[in-house]
């Protein structure tokens, strides 16, 4: 194999590498296994790919709820419902390259006041 070959084979495993750490999944957890954080909602926000944003008081992370809009949640009721009221998030633990501070949170639980507003498991 000549030198050309080799470089070009290592570099296509380093980016097949890479993309596999950037484009993994959300690992689908117990809600045992979850990590749980409570918190007051100060934001409830929806983005471009129809997520459900959520921002609780003093914490620097983001919680998001994957395609929020199309598992038939609405905006306004998660407003009404959320803002400014004491929540427990459950969420998996798990790191990916495109959020290496783990700075953005999936939510796979909502609760608020004894009730379930939101749940995957």
């Amino acid at each position: 194999m000549t030198r050309t070959k080799v470089i070009l084979s290592v570099l296509g495993i380093l980016v097949t590498f890479i993309t596999s750490l950037s484009f993994r999944p959300i690992p689908k957890t117990s809600e045992v296994e979850s990590l749980v954080i409570r918190g007051l909602v100060t934001k409830i926000s929806e983005n471009a790919t129809g997520d459900m944003v959520i921002r609780l008081r003093g914490i620097d992370k983001c919680f998001y709820i994957n395609r929020g809009i199309e598992s038939g949640l609405k905006i306004e009721t998660l407003k009404t419902r959320l803002l400014h009221k004491e929540v427990v998030l459950k969420y998996p633990e798990y790191w990916t390259l495109l959020d290496p501070t783990s700075s953005t949170r999936h939510v796979s639980k909502i609760e608020c006041q004894g009730t379930v507003i939101y749940s995957e498991y």
